[in-house]
């Protein structure tokens, strides 16, 4: 293995180890920190010297909010895939000479066994068999 495919490999580094760890402490203090106001007092808060802080009520609805949004986005986003899809008949659906199949993208000396196999159109036929077989 070359050091250029060593550089860009998705396994684990020490920094990104030490990145993990970050974000993992710095969430489990966040989260701690946002209890903590939700539940303290504002007298306490006040004694503090944290007079500017947001209502309560800011607390409990901007989770809430986003909650809801991302599980609001995830059926747009289906719906929004689902009606992008051509119809079975549909022009774009045609083979023609530029397409790549799998017959034409066979597996040549010039690759290595370890290389990924190269991209291809799949037939419509093959996808219908699988999905409704």
């Amino acid at each position: 293995m070359s050091k250029k495919q060593a550089e860009h490999s998705p396994g684990p580094k020490p920094e990104r180890a030490l990145f993990g760890f970050f974000l993992f402490i710095s969430s489990i203090i966040l989260f701690i920190l946002y209890i903590l106001f939700s539940f303290v007092s504002d007298e306490t808060l006040n004694q503090i010297g944290l007079n500017y802080l947001p209502d309560k009520y800011w607390y409990l609805a901007i989770p809430a909010f986003l909650i809801y949004a991302v599980l609001g986005y995830l059926p747009i986003y289906f719906l929004i895939n689902t009606s992008k899809v051509l119809d079975y008949d549909s022009i774009n659906n045609i083979n023609d000479e530029a397409s790549l199949t799998r017959a034409s993208q066979t597996r040549s000396n010039k690759y290595s066994k370890d290389s990924i196999d190269p991209a291809y159109d799949i037939p419509i036929s093959d996808i219908n068999r699988f999905l409704f077989k």
